[in-house]
């Protein structure tokens, strides 16, 4: 059996810890709580990774050899893919609450951000890959300022590939 953020939240309902007391919506109130703030840490991730994607693929262009070309698009494309890793995190994560899919708007911005990673990572026209990228990234922001106010991460470079 699969454990929820829910089922952690009601672990510390019982009778080892007499902490709390919460009930079944209460526990559920929390887990939603949880849940849009790690899709909001997914998607600001993201983000990240497609900019960071953005800033290094016009340098492909500039490349001096052909192996120099794939090494600058495959590495954007990693970024791309890792993107694409978090969108499907935050999505289930917003779509497995047992109270339904928390924020249809923000699922929906995330699923369009996504194809559009998608089309990035296959597309040639390097003008055609650039937008894909941009509304990508315009999209997970207003998907993740559609979550709510004061949930900004700072992130650091390590995130980017790893």
């Amino acid at each position: 059996m699969e454990l929820t953020i829910e089922d952690a939240v009601d672990f510390y309902n019982g009778p080892e810890f007499q902490v709390v007391n919460f009930s079944v919506d209460q526990v559920n109130d929390v887990g939603a709580f949880l849940r849009v703030i790690n899709t909001a840490f997914n998607l600001q991730i993201a983000i990240q990774r497609t900019k960071a994607a953005l800033t290094i693929d016009p340098e492909a262009l500039l490349a001096t050899s052909i192996s120099d070309f794939i090494g600058i698009r495959g590495t954007a494309n990693r970024l791309l893919q890792l993107a694409v890793a978090e969108i499907d995190d935050a999505v289930d994560v917003l779509a497995g609450s047992p109270i339904g899919v928390l924020n249809p708007v923000s699922v929906d911005l995330a699923k369009k951000a996504r194809r559009s990673l998608l089309d990035a990572i296959v597309q040639t026209d390097p003008q055609k890959r650039v937008e894909a990228m941009e509304a990508a990234a315009a999209g997970l922001g207003q998907a993740n300022a559609d979550l709510g106010q004061g949930m900004t991460f700072k992130l650091g470079q390590g995130n980017l590939l790893f």
